[in-house]
């Protein structure tokens, strides 16, 4: 079973733990993600400055590249452009879900997929000023990913093995896993591995958590609490 760093959150008697993120370099940003980010901030006139995470999130900031039509069609625009930054060949794509408009601009969030598998916290963001000029650009997971593994367990072999380390954790019967979902769960080091989230709501109906586990292996990858559990609009 791979480590977790335990956080202070506890339900079911079980310690909600986060992935073990691998060695993946901190501070930069991998080879071929770079080059492209460095193609980005060559299109635009203030040029700009990369900050990368320890864990590999990374954000672009001080840009300020016009929009090209409306800024949604821009930021489309961009992410097919530069989507090398997430993916060299291509295997993740970025696709815009939702426009937000405020006083102060626009973001434009994004999701990265595999195919129609979502990754895990695969959130891109675009914030656009007031004139409709790109400012930053921000990615909660690496960059420079790759697929890393095949899915070989069902959702139901998943789920028996989340039961199994909820079992083992809370030292006692597990409440039984809800419909297990695929996602692909990034790496610090650049690996995307598949993975089933497993839902789980506590025996006593209140709190809810989620016991993610590798897709090929079976092995715990991270748990997080969901929150609490609606009862009739009360929470």
């Amino acid at each position: 079973m791979r480590a977790c760093i335990t956080t202070a959150v506890v339900v079911w008697g079980l310690s909600l733990c986060v992935p073990a993120l691998g060695d993946g370099p901190a501070g930069r940003l991998p080879e071929s993600a770079a080059a492209e980010v460095a193609l980005l901030l060559a299109e635009s006139p203030a040029g700009g400055k990369v900050e990368v995470a320890a864990k590999g999130s990374f954000a672009v900031s001080g840009l300020r590249m016009p929009a090209a039509g409306g800024v949604k069609e821009s930021a489309e625009a961009l992410l097919a452009r530069h989507g090398r930054i997430w993916s060299e060949d291509g295997t993740v794509s970025v696709v815009v879900e939702k426009v937000e408009r405020s006083a102060y601009g626009t973001v434009v969030r994004a999701a990265l997929r595999v195919g129609e598998v979502r990754v895990a916290s695969g959130n891109v963001r675009l914030s656009f000023d007031r004139d409709g000029n790109l400012t930053r650009l921000a990615s909660d997971v690496p960059g420079g990913l790759r697929v890393d593994g095949t899915f070989v367990l069902t959702a139901e072999q998943a789920a028996a093995a989340a039961e199994r380390f909820v079992e083992e954790k809370g030292g006692g019967p597990a409440p039984e896993a809800g419909s297990a979902g695929r996602v692909y769960v990034a790496l610090a080091d650049g690996r995307l591995r598949p993975a089933w989230r497993c839902p789980f709501v506590t025996d006593d109906l209140v709190s809810s958590f989620v016991v993610t586990i590798d897709g090929e292996t079976g092995e715990f990858l991270a748990s997080e609490r969901a929150g609490l559990v609606d009862q009739g609009g009360k929470r």
